[in-house]
């Protein structure tokens, strides 16, 4: 039996596609108008077409063409996602769609967290956390995490004060993403 060896040799010409690339998708943050940008792709040539392409997402309207509020539905959960869809037809006919998730860093400028000076010992309390976002304030309370060096919290920031027999200093904190505030409340008998 012979062995037969056959030699095949592919030829081919670099082929290029036409393809879209979306930018400036990141640094996205609440309460702020963002800037996305589309770059076309064609022999190697980088194209802004974001003012010829079509641009669309389920959470926000868009304010012109790729600029878009940034208003999320939630702050429950850090960071924030969503789609960000669109397409564009190439000099060619081509058509062309991209879509990218993008993050929203929830991060707020500061937190500030409403409790009063002083409580009773064994009193009960509402606190509440603030996040302040550029000139807006969100009320955070329930999507952070609560503690207190003595007494208890739960996660809604409802405070028991501890039993004591003297005037005592009790720290709360609330963090919520990157941020962490404190503050001070005696505790009187």
């Amino acid at each position: 039996m012979k062995k037969l060896l056959v030699t095949f040799f592919l030829f081919s010409n670099l082929v290029w596609a036409d393809s879209l690339r979306l930018i400036k998708t990141e640094k996205v943050l609440p309460f702020q108008n963002h800037q996305f940008q589309v770059l076309y792709e064609n022999r190697g040539t980088f194209i802004d077409v974001s003012t010829e392409a079509h641009f669309e997402t389920d959470f926000f309207d868009e304010i012109s063409k790729g600029v878009f509020f940034i208003e999320p539905t939630t702050f429950a959960f850090n960071p924030f996602y969503f789609e960000l869809r669109g397409n564009f037809f190439s000099p060619q006919g081509t058509f062309l769609r991209f879509h990218q998730f993008i993050v929203v860093d929830l991060t707020p400028d500061a937190i500030k967290i409403k409790a009063p000076n002083d409580v009773m010992t064994g009193e009960a309390i509402d606190f509440f956390a603030i996040g302040k976002y550029s000139e807006r304030e969100i009320d955070l309370t329930k999507d952070g995490k609560w503690s207190v060096s003595k007494g208890s919290i739960n996660l809604r920031g409802e405070f028991e004060a501890p039993i004591v027999d003297k005037e005592e200093l009790v720290v709360i904190s609330f963090s919520y993403a990157n941020k962490t505030e404190r503050a001070h409340i005696k505790i009187r008998p």
